[in-house]
């Protein structure tokens, strides 16, 4: 839904010809339309939100998308180009559920002894996500200075301006329902981050030869800054049951005074 609302506003904006608006329209609608992906489950970890949510939410998502990915960015962004449903259905499977079948199995190979690798895991999660950043805007680097320094500035903010958007509906309706801290900080995060890896390669398989990769690859780099941030601001603040009660404070301020 942001991505089709930020698209449609960048439509607007007269920026670019309106070839490359609705190409770029498209990539952002792609974007909101992808499932989330590790970024969210690593960020929640350093949030200390609820990772067993996340990386819950992150699974459902995933396996729902190789049908309502496509779905929706025919829906939303048929209006545009035209969207082959086929197409994007067999990357995500190749792309997404493959992977995951492979970890479930090794998962179910080691059993308990996967606990002893957390702290690995967590930092190969980060490596790895890096290394998908680099792929992805490596290879990609001619779409940011094709049409103008302009189309790219404004898609910065555009791709921005959607996962602050998913960032702050993920909070605040999180809060409307009165979940607990954790599980606020990982609605947060996890509507605010989307696998923009995955959306990379859709957009070069489905839109070929379009700038609709432009803001995928862009989402790549700012969620990787704006992620960290959100995560680090939700860290600085305790978890209510981190919090000192505060019968416990006025004694030890009592003993001191004493």
């Amino acid at each position: 839904g942001f991505g089709w609302l930020v698209a449609s506003l960048l439509s607007l904006t007269g920026v670019g010809d309106p070839t490359v608006r609705a190409q770029i329209a498209v990539g952002l609608v792609l974007l909101g339309c992808v499932p989330g992906g590790t970024a969210s489950n690593v960020m929640t970890f350093l949030a200390k939100g609820d990772v067993a949510l996340s990386i819950t939410i992150t699974m459902c998502t995933t396996l729902l998308a190789p049908v309502l990915t496509p779905s929706l960015t025919l829906m939303l962004a048929g209006q545009w180009i035209d969207v082959n449903f086929w197409n994007m259905f067999i990357s995500i499977v190749l792309v997404v559920l493959l992977p995951i079948l492979l970890g479930i199995a090794v998962h179910t190979a080691l059993g308990d002894r996967v606990n002893g690798l957390k702290d690995f895991l967590v930092k190969a999660s980060t490596a790895c996500i890096i290394l998908v950043e680099g792929l992805c805007v490596g290879p990609n680097r001619d779409q940011f200075t094709t049409h103008g320094v302009t189309v790219v500035l404004v898609t910065v903010l555009a791709v921005a301006l959607h996962h602050v958007l998913g960032l702050l509906a993920g909070y605040v309706t999180a809060k409307v329902f009165r979940f607990n801290e954790k599980k606020v900080r990982t609605l947060s995060l996890e509507v605010g981050l989307q696998n923009s890896g995955l959306s990379c390669t859709l957009a070069k398989t489905a839109f070929p030869d379009t700038m609709a990769i432009l803001p995928c690859v862009i989402a790549t780099v700012v969620h990787q800054i704006i992620g960290p941030i959100v995560a680090s601001m939700f860290a600085a603040k305790p978890l209510p049951e981190e919090a000192e009660p505060v019968s416990e404070k006025k004694e030890a301020k009592e003993a001191v005074t004493a």
